[in-house]
């Protein structure tokens, strides 16, 4: 059994699911777990910023490769075009990114941030970095990075390959 302490810092209850302890040791149990866990604190503290996590990768990915296309965008977030479209609509509404006409090719647009994009996305950046260390505060420094690095490896993804 396991006992993780609750928001509040009480101690979890002495029972779980069957789900859960049957789960317990499946590492896709676990990182899916994770993962909505993450993507749920993460979103919250966005609130503020009218942001969800997704569209922070946007304007991560748009930061470290200005003037990208949106197919570029589409592969760089593993995601599909209508999502990405979505998604790029929403933050240059926001006045965060805009498409310019790609010199290399008329029929694509090019992405970038705008003044606006780059102060938002530090914030995002700074809260990240809080959500971060409070959801792994259980962890070293160097645990944290031995579990980043295992990520990395699994998802075969180092940000020289993306």
């Amino acid at each position: 059994m396991f006992s993780m302490p609750l928001k509040n810092g009480s101690p979890a209850p002495k029972s779980i699911t069957a789900w859960t302890q049957a789960s317990w040791n499946d590492p896709l149990y676990l990182l899916s777990r994770l993962g909505r866990q993450c993507t749920k604190m993460f979103a919250e503290a966005l609130e503020d910023l009218q942001l969800k996590p997704r569209h922070v990768s946007v304007l991560r990915y748009v930061s470290l490769r200005e003037g990208a296309s949106q197919r570029d965008l589409v592969e760089g977030l593993w995601s599909d075009s209508s999502s990405v479209v979505s998604l790029l609509d929403y933050v240059t509404e926001l006045g965060l990114a805009e498409r310019r006409p790609n010199p290399n090719d008329r029929r694509a647009y090019a992405l970038f941030l705008t003044k606006k994009g780059y102060q938002v996305l530090a914030e995002a950046e700074q809260i990240s970095e809080r959500v971060t260390q409070n959801f792994f505060s259980r962890l070293s420094e160097e645990q944290l990075d031995q579990l980043r690095e295992l990520l990395q490896t699994v998802t075969a993804t180092s940000p020289d390959d993306v």
